[in-house]
């Protein structure tokens, strides 16, 4: 007799259960992201602000940033302080690639019903873990954020020295001056 719930020697049970082989294991160190069985079962929350996150946008805005670039996108949810809701970071890495769009939209619909702001580093890297500066492998834009001070006179040095940007994103919140801070 044994503890063990499944009699490995029936035929006639479920094979999946009494499947004892080991798992496939992925040859890369890559967390795969199933956007239905991972993130669409969160409980929507209320949304005051009407800001649902906009497929399109987030999809013009991934073109932009890694539409010609190879490797892994890191990419970070976290609730911000002072909201009141408890949560933990999230991190992913999504591979560069043509489901790139799709699955960064699924992260930010399940983020934002979470009450969480996602954080996207505009550079690839080589493996699942890694964010530091030193290990970015490929960057297309140059980004800069824009969050305190006088954000229209920097905004129109910028623009004098480096020409009008491609895209600007409005990163949330205001300055105590009250400009809205962005990244450019």
């Amino acid at each position: 007799m044994t503890d063990d719930p499944i009699d490995r020697s029936d035929p006639d049970q479920d094979p999946a259960l009494g499947d004892v082989s080991p798992l496939k294991t992925p040859n890369e160190n890559i967390v795969h992201f199933n956007p239905w069985r991972d993130f669409n079962d969160a409980a929507p929350i209320f949304d005051g602000f009407g800001d649902e996150p906009d497929p399109a946008q987030i999809a013009q805005f991934m073109q932009v940033v890694f539409g010609y670039c190879d490797g892994l996108i890191p990419v970070r949810i976290f609730i911000d302080k002072g909201q009141g809701i408890d949560g933990r970071p999230h991190n992913i890495w999504i591979e560069a690639n043509t489901e790139t769009q799709e699955k960064m939209a699924t992260f930010a619909v399940w983020a934002s019903r979470e009450g969480a702001a996602v954080y996207v580093i505009p550079g690839t890297v080589a493996a699942a873990g890694q964010a530091k500066a030193a290990e970015i492998l490929q960057m297309q834009a140059v980004v800069v954020d824009i969050d305190s001070g006088d954000i229209a006179t920097k905004r129109a040095h910028l623009e004098r020295h480096l020409g009008q940007p491609t895209m600007v994103v409005e990163s949330g919140g205001v300055t105590s001056e009250g400009q809205r801070k962005c990244h450019v």
